[in-house]
């Protein structure tokens, strides 16, 4: 994870602590309701990682090399059909 992205998480997990507070009950520990969160926030940042990374893999795996074959894909796709590849 970049730190970018660990800045925005941590900003995340305030957000949500800012928004859940008042359901916040004194029965257990404040740390442990706060690492809940944090789990959470951290969680979703890296399911969200992972099908960035996932869709990135997908584009560059079926990006052809080949002038022609682009050409063709391209002309496949403006016409509605697929081309397996």
């Amino acid at each position: 994870m970049a730190t970018a992205d660990i800045d925005d998480a941590l900003q995340e997990v305030f957000l949500v602590v800012h928004r859940r507070i008042a359901e916040y009950e004194d029965r257990g520990l404040m740390r442990a309701w706060l690492f809940s969160i944090s789990r959470q926030v951290s969680s979703h940042y890296h399911r969200g990682i992972k099908r960035a990374e996932s869709r990135h893999r997908g584009l560059i795996s079926s990006s052809p090399t080949d002038p022609e074959e682009l050409v063709a894909r391209r002309e496949a796709e403006r016409l509605g059909r697929h081309i397996p590849g």
